[in-house]
C-alpha cells in the first residue's frame, strides 16, 4: 500500500487507544468496567451488538464464501434475522432486568455457585479461543497483506492495542470503540461496494460475467433445519449478547435496540454479499479469507484502500475486545467471588478483572502463534458450552417452580461431555452433531433428575 493508505490505517488503530484511555476515567466501580455502568444508549448498544458480531468471519469469510458459492450463504442470513427477533422478543428485557454480569450468572442465581462454576469455565475457554485467539490470526493476516510483516508481527501489534484500551477502560472502552468501529465498518464496506460495482459496470457487468447458476439457492429441508440448529443454539446463551443486555439503560434500549439492529446488520450483509459478486469478475489467484483484502488492493484508489483495510481491522477488533472481557468477567464473576474470594470488594473485583483482561489476551495470542489447531480447541469448547449449559440456562429462564441442583449438574457434565466425546471421537448420532446430540442428552438427563428430586427431597425454588 502507499504511504497515505498506511497512515490511514495506522491512525485508526492509535484511536482505539485514545478513546481507551479517555473512557478508562469511567470505569472505577465493577458495574462501571464490567457493564459500563448499565447505561448504554440506543446508539451505542444498537453499534457495539452489531459491531461485536460482524466480525473477520463475517466480513473476510463471507465475502470468500459467497465468491465461491453465489447465493449459498441466503438461507443462513434468513434465519439468522428470525433468530434476532426471537432474542429480542424473548430474551432482551428478562435478562436487562436479571442485571447479571455473565450468561452463568443465570446458571449460578437459579441452580447454585456450582453450576455457575461449570458454566463460566466452559465460557471463559468458548471467549478464549472464538475472540482473542482466531481474531488474533485474522488480525495478523490482515496485516501481513497491508505490510508485508510475518503473521507474528501484525497479531502482536494489534492485540497489544486490544489489550490496553479494553484492560484499562472495560466495557466503556469496548463499547465507545465499537462505536467507532461500527462508523468505519459501515462507511468502509459502502465505498468498497459503489466503487467495486462501478468497476464491474454495474449489476449487469456481474450477471453477464458469472455462471448461469451462480444466484440459484441450493439447499434442503434437513440442511435448514441442521442449520437452525446450529445458529439459535449458541444464539441464546451467547456471553456477549447477555452482557449487552445487562449493560443497556433500561430494558425498552436492550429490546428495541436489538430489533432496530436488524436494520444496519441487514445493510452489511447486502453490501457484503455485493462485494462477493464484484470480486468473482475482479479478483483471480486469491482463496478463501484473502479474496476480499485481494479485492481491495486490486480495483481501489488510494486512500480509500487504507479507508477499507481500517474497516476490516474494525470488524475483526470489535469481536476480540468483547469476547475477551465476557472471558475476563467469567473468571472474575463466575470463578473468583464464587469460589476464590466470595467477600471481594468492588475494587477487588475491578482489579481481578483487569489482571483476567490480560491473562485472557496474551494467552489468546500465544495460543494464536503456537498452536497449529486453534479451531479445534475451540471447537471442543463450545460444544462443551452449548451441550452442557443450553438446557439448564434455558430452563431457568423460562420455567417456573422448583429447579434441582443436581438436574443442572448432571445434565451439564452429560451434554457437554457426550458432545465433547462425540466430536474427539468425529462420530455423529442419527447424522446429526455433537452439539445437537449433546443438547438433547442434556434435555433428557435434565428431566429425568428433575422429576426423581421433587419426589425426593427440596430443590431451589425459583420464581
Amino acid at each position: 500500500m502507499t504511504i497515505v493508505d498506511s497512515a490511514i490505517f495506522y491512525v485508526y488503530l492509535m484511536s482505539n487507544l485514545l478513546i481507551g484511555w479517555y473512557f478508562s476515567k469511567r470505569a472505577t466501580s465493577a458495574d462501571e468496567f464490567m457493564v459500563a455502568d448499565r447505561s448504554l444508549g440506543l446508539s451505542v448498544y444498537i453499534a457495539t451488538m452489531v459491531a461485536t458480531s460482524v466480525g473477520g468471519g463475517t466480513t473476510m469469510g463471507y465475502v470468500g464464501t459467497i465468491y465461491k458459492g453465489g447465493l449459498l450463504l441466503v438461507p443462513s442470513i434468513l434465519l439468522f434475522y428470525v433468530l434476532q427477533v426471537i432474542i429480542a422478543l424473548s430474551l432482551a428485557e428478562r435478562l436487562r432486568e436479571f442485571a447479571g454480569y455473565t450468561a452463568p450468572d443465570v446458571l449460578g442465581r437459579t441452580y447454585g455457585r456450582w453450576a455457575q462454576l461449570i458454566g463460566g469455565i466452559e465460557s471463559m475457554i468458548y471467549m478464549l479461543g472464538t475472540g482473542p485467539a482466531l481474531q488474533a490470526l485474522a488480525l495478523g493476516t490482515l496485516i501481513r497483506m497491508i505490510t508485508g510483516w510475518p503473521i507474528a508481527y501484525g497479531a502482536i501489534l494489534a492485540m497489544g492495542i486490544i489489550i490496553a484500551y479494553t484492560y484499562a477502560s472495560g466495557m466503556w472502552g469496548v463499547a465507545m470503540t465499537d462505536f467507532m468501529q461500527f462508523i468505519i465498518l459501515g462507511i468502509g464496506l459502502a465505498v468498497c461496494t459503489v466503487l467495486a460495482l462501478d468497476k464491474v459496470g454495474g449489476w449487469s457487468g456481474i450477471v453477464n460475467s458469472v455462471p448461469a447458476d451462480y444466484f440459484s439457492v441450493k439447499t434442503s429441508g434437513k440442511a435448514i433445519v441442521e442449520l437452525a440448529f446450529a445458529l439459535s443454539l449458541p444464539g441464546l446463551i451467547d456471553g456477549n449478547r447477555y452482557q449487552r443486555f445487562y449493560a443497556a439503560k433500561d430494558k425498552n434500549v436492550a429490546r428495541t435496540g436489538y430489533l432496530l439492529a436488524i436494520i444496519p446488520w441487514h445493510l452489511m450483509f447486502t453490501m457484503i454479499f455485493i462485494c462477493g459478486f464484484t470480486a468473482r469478475v475482479l479478483v483471480t489467484g486469491a482463496t478463501g479469507d484473502e479474496i476480499f483484502p485481494a479485492l481491495i488492493l486490486s480495483t481501489l484508489p488510494t486512500g480509500v484502500r487504507g479507508l477499507i483495510f481500517a474497516a476490516l481491522a474494525a470488524a475483526i477488533m470489535s469481536t476480540a475486545d468483547s469476547y475477551m472481557l465476557v472471558g475476563a468477567t467469567n473468571f472474575s464473576e463466575d470463578v473468583y467471588k464464587k469460589f476464590i474470594n466470595p467477600k471481594a470488594a468492588d475494587n477487588d473485583m475491578v482489579r481481578v478483572t483487569k489482571w483476567s483482561v490480560l491473562v485472557q489476551g496474551l494467552l489468546g495470542l500465544t495460543l494464536a502463534l503456537t498452536v497449529q489447531s486453534i479451531m479445534g480447541v475451540w471447537t471442543l469448547a463450545s460444544t462443551a458450552y452449548v451441550g452442557g449449559c443450553f438446557v439448564p440456562m434455558m430452563a431457568a429462564l423460562f420455567t417456573r417452580g422448583p429447579k434441582s441442583e443436581t438436574a443442572s449438574l448432571a445434565s451439564m457434565i452429560v451434554g457437554g461431555g457426550s458432545g465433547v466425546y462425540l466430536k474427539l471421537a468425529n462420530r455423529t448420532i442419527l447424522g446429526q452433531s455433537p452439539i445437537v446430540i449433546g443438547v438433547l442428552l442434556s434435555l433428557i438427563v435434565f428431566v429425568m433428575v428433575q422429576a426423581v428430586m421433587r419426589k425426593t427431597q427440596p430443590i431451589r425454588a425459583t420464581s
